[in-house]
């Protein structure tokens, strides 16, 4: 009930209170995912129905307030004894999201400066998705579809016009950590199980995790200079705050018998900084963009703990950049290519690289979409050579005006060690119906 409560709240506020003191745009859009798992024999991971509604309201000459919620049916009923076939919660699970809610108050404090208060996406660097001076919030890894997918937080920003020039502060209040992948734990608890010495059998894995505390000290902040030069848009950021993807702090096995072993997982979010750097533009008709960032971590050390002995570990300074280009011909066909050192996940030296390349095609008067998307895994230091794939071919169709049906699949393979290989078991066949309003 208090779900419902939430919804009608919302749609009061931001639909009608203002009604008569402003002018309220509302849109939104409907969507049906459906997905079978291929690794599963026809495993249907994924069935969701979503509402997305936005609304922006124009309450002054200087104020607006913005918001969007987002209505998601869960997969299937989360039913696990008799007492739950009468809770409708359990039989058709709902979540609701708050995905944004902010106010936009301009011309303040100063003549030159806007400010934006409450949940709010920041999105710094100019790359396609790969953004390693994207800092502010964290990362929603839930959905392999929505590659690099963030989650809007807290925050309150600044931004300050100076001629030609653009100064934009930011501070979040209160950390939050990134969702992780649902391979996630799976992967940790593998790693753990290779840790074991021979004889032994792991009977029970035990995790924790250690946030950063809410407090004053531990708020993060940004600053960034961004303005034209010659016909490129640049910018330089510096950014104060936590690393958002956990850390594995200690992985400790414990003899409990002469042929068993319990295992203890603790993970934490390493302070950072990190100074960034990204430009976009185009030459000849062909978009450039191209971003650098440099991490300075604080304390960073992982342990391992283990009958046979203990290995101690820490992180350096590293740098993680992306570059890119596109180009669309002059028969509408559209390429896209990206280059990436330095994953989303990873800190330190070995860090992976990543190429990808996309390319689509409109045809039957722009009524349908072919595209086809691949990324490979590069190994450089060594080898030299690809050590993992992922494939994504996709057909889109628009039947009528703001409807899309898409249909699509992803495979995935890595060699052993790899981080495609983390993701193999995700490969999947999708069909999504979207309408927006």
């Amino acid at each position: 009930m208090r779900n419902w409560i939430l919804v009608f709240t919302w749609v009061f506020l931001f639909g009608f209170a203002f009604s008569a003191l402003a002018e309220v745009n509302l849109n939104g859009y409907v969507e049906l995912d459906e997905r079978v798992a291929l690794e599963d024999s026809g495993n249907i991971s994924w069935n969701r129905a979503t509402l997305g509604l936005k609304t922006k309201a124009e309450l002054a000459e200087q104020i607006a307030g913005y918001g969007e919620l987002k209505l998601r049916t869960l997969d299937s009923p989360i039913i696990t004894q008799g007492s739950d076939l009468p809770e409708r919660d359990k039989v058709s699970p709902l979540e609701i999201e708050l995905r944004e809610a902010y106010l936009d108050v301009y011309t303040f404090p100063l003549k030159n400066t806007d400010l934006r208060v409450g949940k709010q996406r920041i999105a710094w660097g100019t790359a396609d998705k790969l953004n390693p001076t994207d800092n502010l919030n964290p990362y929603d890894f839930t959905d392999l579809l929505k590659f690099g997918e963030k989650i809007p937080t807290n925050a309150l920003k600044l931004t300050t016009y100076l001629g030609d020039t653009t100064l934009t502060s930011v501070v979040v209040p209160v950390f939050t950590p990134s969702v992780t992948p649902v391979t996630y734990n799976t992967s940790l608890a593998g790693y753990l199980t290779k840790l074991v010495p021979a004889g032994l059998t792991l009977t029970m894995v035990e995790s924790g995790v250690v946030l950063p505390e809410s407090k004053v000290s531990n708020s993060m902040y940004a600053l960034k200079l961004a303005r034209n030069i010659l016909g490129y848009d640049m910018s330089l950021s510096y950014f104060n705050g936590y690393d958002s993807v956990p850390n594995v702090a200690n992985m400790t096995l414990t003899m409990v018998s002469t042929t068993q072993v319990t295992g203890l997982i603790i993970q934490n979010y390493p302070k950072i900084q990190v100074i960034g750097y990204d430009l976009a533009g185009s030459f000849r008709g062909i978009g450039l963009w191209a971003e650098f960032a440099f991490f300075k971590p604080d304390n960073v050390i992982s342990e391992i703990v283990t009958p046979q002995g203990t290995l101690t570990s820490e992180v350096g300074n590293y740098t993680k950049y992306t570059l890119g280009f596109d180009y669309t011909f002059d028969n509408g066909l559209y390429i896209n290519s990206q280059f990436m050192h330095g994953f989303f996940d990873e800190r330190g030296e070995n860090l992976t690289n990543l190429l990808m390349a996309g390319i689509e095609k409109k045809i039957m008067d722009d009524k349908v979409k072919l595209a086809l998307m691949w990324a490979g895994e590069l190994e450089l230091k060594q080898t030299k050579k690809l050590i993992g794939n992922l494939f994504g071919p996709q057909i889109v169709f628009y039947p009528a005006d703001a409807t899309e049906i898409e249909l699509g699949a992803f495979s995935i393979d890595g060699e052993a060690g790899s981080k495609l290989e983390t993701l193999e078991t995700l490969d999947q066949v999708y069909l999504k119906f979207k309408y927006s309003f």
